[in-house]
């Protein structure tokens, strides 16, 4: 019933949304973690969008590079 008493998300603000999505995304990423799973999230290079970093739960990253057609990653570097 509590759902029904809830703002629909396609009327949230995008801080509203950040902030209802927090909570699970972190339960997520912590349950990832803990079972021996990376996260990986782009490097942020706007000129190489398939370079991602792959990070553990002891925090080592590593640089790594996606192929399109293939869906293997190539490691780059660790970070």
């Amino acid at each position: 019933m509590d759902h029904l008493t809830q703002k629909s998300v396609f009327d949230m603000t995008p801080e509203e949304l950040t902030a209802r999505l927090k909570p699970v995304t972190e339960k997520i990423v912590s349950t990832a973690l803990n079972d021996g799973r990376y996260i990986s999230y782009s490097a942020g290079n706007p000129d190489k969008p398939t370079q991602f970093i792959h990070e553990n739960m002891l925090g080592e990253r590593k640089l790594v590079e996606i192929d399109l057609a293939t869906g293997k990653e190539q490691h780059l570097k660790n970070l």
